[in-house]
C-alpha cells in the first residue's frame, strides 16, 4: 500500500500544484515542472514542498494543533 504521493504521481497534464495551510489563509501555486527538476520525479510531494513554510510565524508552535499544516487542495483529481 503506498502511502506517499510522489511527483511522478501527478497526471501528465499537470502544469501546478496548488499547496494552503489547514490552520490559516496562505496559499500558493508551485510549477510542477520546477519541481521536478529540483527534486526529482521521485520525490515526495511532502518532500518537495519541505521548508516553504519557514517563514510561518506557527511552524514552531508548541502546539500541535497551531503549528503550520500544509495539504494540497484537489490532490485527488491530479493523480494519476
Amino acid at each position: 500500500m503506498k502511502t506517499q504521493n510522489t511527483l511522478a504521481d501527478l497526471r501528465p497534464e499537470v502544469l501546478h500544484l496548488d499547496v494552503a495551510c489547514s490552520r490559516c489563509d496562505r496559499r500558493g501555486r508551485l510549477g510542477v515542472a520546477r519541481l521536478i527538476d529540483q527534486h526529482g520525479p521521485d520525490a515526495t510531494l511532502r518532500g518537495a514542498v519541505a521548508g516553504i513554510n519557514a517563514d510561518c510565524p506557527n511552524r514552531e508552535a508548541h502546539g500541535v494543533m497551531e503549528q503550520c499544516d500544509i495539504y494540497f487542495p484537489g490532490l485527488g483529481e491530479l493523480l494519476r
